[in-house]
């Protein structure tokens, strides 16, 4: 984009065997896995500044969460759905979990 400084972002790696969920972020909102109770959980135990927002690079943080069978969504979204000027970013979260 131009005039773009940084960039964020988020990947994650669904092991369907073991039940596992690895994932970084990168200034980005944190997924949202979905239980089978329909309690939402945010994955934002492996935060960082968004892209770019170094003068080096440096390794990102990286963690692992179990999942229970049948928690069969994990919702990715864009901060332009939570994130409104002069709202708390906790605000926005609040659709994610509706």
């Amino acid at each position: 984009m131009d005039g773009a400084e940084s960039a964020t972002a988020v990947t994650t790696f669904i092991d369907f065997d073991h039940h596992t969920i690895t994932y970084s972020s990168a200034g980005h909102p944190p997924p949202a896995l979905v239980q089978p109770d329909g309690r939402v959980e945010f994955l934002d135990q492996a935060t960082d500044p968004p892209l770019d927002a170094r003068p080096d690079p440096v390794p990102r943080p990286e963690a692992c969460t179990d999942y229970a069978e049948g928690a069969a969504t994990l919702v990715l979204y864009t901060d332009g759905l939570i994130e409104r000027r002069g709202e708390d970013i906790d605000t926005g979260l609040v659709i994610v979990r509706l």
